[in-house]
């Protein structure tokens, strides 16, 4: 077929049939029949997630000739491939006039077809065209090929669509509605409603004939296809009408048939008026043309004459077949009508509604729109809505005289089974069991929890059942299971440091703050408690006493940096020193002090360590130690006296240290002989060791006492 093209060298193919099985989406493509002879359009897609069996689509198309693909999807598959061998958007004209327009096959070259595959004709005749037997398939127009649905053979519009498909490298159409032996008071009568059938029985074959042919024409075929223009070849039997007669007449028809197409249909009117002679319809013709609008100037036939041209004077043969083709063709091309004429475009397909049953055991109904005079389906019946219980069913309805065509829908028994849902594994099972689940018979299942497709795995407890849709839009619900779902354990993970973090020469426990059967630990402990030394990433996974295993708990431990081993220093004899602020401790023992300086009482093992304290927003303060610095022992012995002095020997002076707390000291310096060399009293400053200058005693040995009267302790000092 071929579908009239716009002035901007487009047409718009209506895609249209029925589904046989439930599509995810419809793709076309169309691809030049042979090369140069359209634009390729790849694979588009027209319809995604269809509601519904029947499709009306619509695709824009630049002129050509085309090869037509059509596929289906499912789940990504490719379910069902069709092709349209010949689709055309191109130009379809109706032959109008009387029988120099309809041919005879009684004249020599009326026979002749085209070898040009892209002249389509319906290859129909039926001389009481009875609408209901119309048929709607194409040609190529060969010898011998009738031009439906009434004109009997080729004739010259076969050589004259081959001309304008060299031409304009597109494809024509022609509707053959020319009747033999009509003048324009047949054609006006009987658009007026006079019925001539019975009195002219020859040439006139049923009432309404023989406008009813042009009418039929208009509204079963072009309404369908859309036209560029009429071409109206008539005047023969007009030989003795006044031409104002013939004129008014024609004025009449031509509006007439925009009524009946419901568009402004152009004419393109031949001069042809030879019975043999010229006569004033001629005059008529051009009369036509230059005052009516819509009315455009064809070839003037009357110049083709003599028995070359006519048979009888008349009707054309042999040569005059040829060149009535090449005036026709010249006519159209040379005035670029095909440039200049607007078409009437093709009309809409009509859409069902469909009215679904309350079960599967009942059928469908298909409801047309209400704004058609009359319908007529093909199960017979002629009511709005029809049941859908046969094969196939499909729709012709009338609104202004113009038929309206539906696509065939067809009815699916499988359509109306019952789809089933079914439970795998046990009614009881653990979230996120992936053995547990349930599936659906269809693949487009939209589940009572919001999910769709063909199977779930139920989260929650609770009664599950889908919805679907049928090939034809109706909705049904499948049984209804129950489910018992154990919900996952959810771990919830305490850190002994408070925090995920902890320090670098530590580790941190980790425990979950509820109870569970089996404890997977990224570090391989399978115990309540974990304990971890290195940072970086971890997980956990728990059982709970329902044998439900949680989802794989993440979680990520950050270690601190611990401050350097500090260094300790016994600066006198009873007290110890480092650079920087320490922790003392004594026998492993935190003495909770910190102090650069710390000054044992007691004996025992003393170390000190370093710290940094790490502050978190939201979480606790954490304090990190170095590890120990060395040990000082302290024994006893090294507490007695509890006075001491030093350096000894010595030269200048000499400290004092108190292993008490400090106070004023009497001090008492003797030579060898007894003799006291020096007497004073040391006084302490807080945080300080007493001093004493010796600078001016001679070299010797020397007695030093220290203390009060009563209590004092003794030293043998070595000046040098």
């Amino acid at each position: 077929m071929v579908i009239q093209r716009d002035l901007s060298n487009q047409g718009v193919i209506q895609i249209a049939g029925s589904l046989t099985h439930k599509t995810d989406s419809l793709q076309v493509k169309f691809d030049p029949v042979l090369p140069g002879q359209g634009t390729k359009k790849d694979w588009e897609t027209i319809v995604k997630h269809p509601e519904k069996a029947q499709f009306v689509e619509k695709v824009a198309l630049s002129g050509g000739w085309y090869k037509l693909s059509i596929r289906s999807f499912k789940n990504g598959q490719i379910t069902k491939t069709s092709t349209v061998e010949h689709v055309g958007v191109g130009e379809v004209f109706v032959i109008a006039g009387q029988s120099n327009a309809e041919g005879n096959s009684d004249f020599e070259g009326s026979e002749i077809g085209t070898t040009e595959d892209r002249v389509s004709v319906v290859d129909y005749k039926d001389i009481y065209m009875d609408e209901d037997l119309l048929p709607f398939q194409f040609s190529p127009l060969r010898n011998n090929t009738k031009i439906g649905p009434y004109n009997p053979v080729p004739w010259f519009w076969a050589r004259m669509a081959e001309n304008l498909v060299k031409k304009y490298n597109v494809p024509v159409l022609l509707y053959g509605a020319a009747v033999g032996g009509t003048g324009s008071d047949l054609w006006f009568g009987s658009m007026k409603g006079t019925d001539y059938s019975k009195v002219l029985g020859r040439q006139i074959k049923f009432v309404g004939s023989p406008y009813d042919v042009l009418r039929r024409t208009l509204q079963n075929y072009v309404s369908r296809t859309g036209i560029r223009a009429l071409l109206w070849q008539q005047g023969e039997s007009d030989a003795f009408t006044p031409a104002y007669t013939y004129y008014t007449r024609l004025k009449d028809i031509v509006a007439q048939t925009s009524l009946d197409i419901e568009g402004d249909l152009s004419w393109i009117v031949a001069i042809g008026s030879r019975t043999p002679n010229p006569t004033q319809v001629a005059y008529a013709q051009q009369l036509l043309i230059d005052n009516v609008d819509k009315v455009y100037q064809g070839p003037n036939t009357d110049i083709l004459w003599g028995g070359e041209n006519r048979a009888d004077g008349i009707h054309f043969h042999k040569e005059g077949l040829k060149r009535a083709a090449d005036l026709w063709s010249d006519a159209i091309i040379d005035n670029n009508y095909l440039g200049k004429i607007r078409p009437v475009a093709a009309k809409g397909l009509i859409e069902f509604s469909v009215s679904c049953p309350q079960n599967l055991e009942e059928r469908v109904s298909l409801t047309a729109p209400e704004n058609y005079e009359s319908y007529q389906w093909s199960d017979g019946t002629s009511d709005l809505t029809a049941g859908l219980n046969s094969e196939s069913i499909s729709l012709k309805a009338k609104k202004n005289g113009i038929v309206y065509f539906s696509p065939e829908i067809t009815f699916q028994q499988n359509a109306f089974n019952k789809e089933q849902i079914t439970l795998v594994g046990d009614s009881e099972f653990c979230e996120g069991s992936p053995e547990h689940y349930l599936t659906a018979s269809t693949s487009f299942a939209k589940w009572n929890t919001g999910e769709e497709g063909q199977k779930i795995n139920p989260t929650l407890s609770g009664t599950y059942s889908y919805f679907w849709k049928n090939l034809y839009g109706c909705t049904y619900k499948s049984d209804e299971i129950a489910v018992k779902v154990n919900p996952k354990p959810e771990p919830k993970i305490e850190y002994s440091t408070g925090q995920n973090r902890f320090c670098e020469n530590e580790s941190v426990t980790l425990q979950t703050t509820q109870n569970f059967n089996n404890y997977v630990w990224s570090n391989g402990e399978t115990s309540e408690l974990s304990a971890y030394q290195s940072e970086g990433s971890h997980y956990l996974r728990v059982t709970d006493h329902l044998g439900c295993s949680s989802d794989t708990l993440h979680f990520e431990l950050e270690a601190l940096k611990a401050p350097q081993k500090p260094i300790i220093e016994q600066t006198s004899p009873f007290s110890l020193n480092s650079q920087e602020t320490l922790q003392w401790f004594k026998d492993d023992n935190n003495l909770d002090y910190s102090s650069t300086q710390f000054k044992p009482a007691e004996p025992g093992a003393y170390y000190a360590k370093a710290k940094i304290a790490y502050t978190m927003e939201g979480s606790p303060e954490l304090v990190c130690y170095s590890e120990k610095s060395d040990i000082l022992e302290f024994s006893q012995a090294d507490f007695n006296p509890p006075i001491q002095i030093w350096p000894n020997p010595s030269s200048d002076q000499i400290f004092i240290e108190m292993l008490n707390e400090p106070q004023d000291l009497n001090i008492t310096i003797a030579d060898k002989s007894g003799k006291n060399v020096l007497t004073s009293v040391i006084k302490y400053s807080e945080g300080k060791f007493a001093s004493q200058s010796i600078s001016h005693l001679p070299p010797g040995l020397y007695t030093v006492k220290l203390g009060s009267r009563s209590n004092y302790v003794s030293h043998k000092l070595i000046v040098h």
